[in-house]
């Protein structure tokens, strides 16, 4: 895979990541046979990059109209413009079009051609890490503007840093706080130099739009909604490289899977109204078995150990919610995921009683576990120790990144379009943490 395209799957995997839990991207394999190269189709890319068709993003080009979400937009991506793996299969992106904007936190990526070398960079002089308070300088390259508040984003830019030649650099800009939810940006690049110290001399197509020789509805858009945005805020459009706009998610859509699911389980318990943070309703059903008491000889530190399972209401598309399974849907525009009928999970759990427990109030702690780890990792001494300071640990599988999704891991590396298998069951795993931590303090519990 080209580092181009490599640079748009990574940008893709991004906005997985922020409508879903966060993961890392794959590295290119250095011996792997370059994967077939997306034809830019102007009908399901975007000629103002054509570097790779995905580019620029995050990108409105890639969304649509509809008034059913809370941004009003959609993603609509097209199989065909997504990057493909070494066995030439693209990314589905049937998960990712489900939402209203791209992600708050979603790096800007573009490509160039000039602007790929140290010195070009240099010569530009674009916002760096190290004093991004530039970002609000009046001449500044580089600008990511909001469009309610008309105001500057806060951001820096760098070249891709792992590219090995100049042909596949690509320009990444990268918010130094995350974008506001719901909100349409505008990304402004002008006076971009080579390492000679030239000006960079925009694409065709965009340069179509930029002089007025372009027609149709984007070209009014760019007129009413791009170009007369950056001249309020005090940009010219006549020595702008590139400018494109994008919106990015709202809170509804970023957070209702897993509020959705919460909210559903907690109202087969009979508590309708968590806000209040009461315990109501009744609690989960769970059974314990295994209990293992220990000697001061053979645990200083913890009397008791119990292990057990609580049933939880599973979401996902699979009975008992396996690992490879992931939320199911009513139709590909629902955002909502459903429950199959009588779909649950067994969340195994381990709880360790501090010695001396007998007679002192304890406070329940839920201990989550390291990257693709397991809910055992809560026997340790470190945590024992805190029995010392009024605590009792609880630790569980948080499936979707636990020891046994490691196979699916390394599956998604191999194929991209899986990664929703992941990000779903990380989202029933909190409601497993959700539901083994109610049963800790509700009376028909442990508590």
């Amino acid at each position: 895979m080209s580092r181009v395209r490599l640079a748009a799957a990574v940008a893709l995997l991004c906005l997985c990541a922020s409508v879903f839990p966060a993961a890392a991207a794959p590295a290119a394999a250095p011996d792997a046979a370059p994967a077939p190269a997306t034809p830019v189709d102007d009908a399901i890319c975007d000629p103002i990059d054509p570097a790779a068709c995905l580019l620029p993003w995050p990108n409105n080009h890639f969304t649509k109209v509809d008034s059913s979400t809370a941004t009003g937009r959609r993603l609509a991506l097209n199989p065909l413009a997504t990057p493909r793996n070494v066995a030439g299969r693209p990314i589905d992106p049937t998960e990712i079009n489900r939402n209203d904007g791209f992600s708050p936190g979603q790096s800007i990526v573009t490509k160039v051609p000039g602007l790929d070398t140290p010195a070009a960079f240099a010569k530009t002089n674009p916002v760096p890490i190290t004093n991004v308070r530039r970002s609000f300088e009046a001449n500044a390259p580089i600008v990511v503007l909001n469009t309610k508040t008309g105001r500057r984003h806060l951001i820096w830019s760098e070249l891709d840093s792992n590219a090995t030649t100049p042909e596949n650099t690509t320009l990444i800009i990268r918010p130094a706080v995350n974008f506001d939810e719901g909100t349409r940006y505008i990304v402004a690049l002008r006076n971009l130099k080579d390492a000679a110290g030239k000006t960079i001399t925009a694409q065709p197509a965009f340069a179509a739009y930029r002089d007025g020789k372009a027609t149709g509805p984007r070209a009014e858009h760019y007129d009413k909604k791009i170009f007369a945005k950056l001249s309020t805020a005090g940009i010219g459009r006549k020595n702008l490289y590139l400018a494109w706009d994008f919106t990015v998610a709202s809170e509804r859509n970023l957070t209702e899977r897993m509020l959705s699911i919460r909210d559903d389980a907690f109202a087969q318990l009979g508590d309708t109204n968590l806000a209040d943070l009461k315990v109501e309703g009744r609690s989960p059903g769970y059974k314990i078995s295994k209990v293992t008491d220990y000697t001061v000889e053979q645990n200083a530190q913890i009397v008791r150990r119990v292990e057990g399972t609580v049933t939880v209401p599973c979401y996902l598309n699979a009975p008992g919610c396996p690992t490879g399974s992931q939320f199911a849907y009513a139709g590909l525009d629902s955002t909502t995921p459903l429950r199959i009928p009588g779909n649950t999970y067994d969340a195994k759990f381990t709880c360790n009683i501090p010695r001396g427990a007998d007679g002192r109030t304890y406070r329940p702690s839920l201990y989550g576990h390291g990257l693709m780890g397991s809910g055992t990792q809560v026997n340790t001494g470190k945590l024992y120790d805190l029995g010392a300071n009024g605590l009792m640990f609880c630790g569980a599988d948080w499936i979707g990144m636990s020891s046994e999704d490691i196979p699916n891991a390394a599956a998604i590396l191999a194929d991209l379009s899986r990664f929703p298998t992941l990000a779903d069951r990380v989202q029933q795993g909190m409601l497993n943490f959700l539901y083994i931590g109610r049963t800790l303090i509700h009376p028909q519990g442990f508590a």
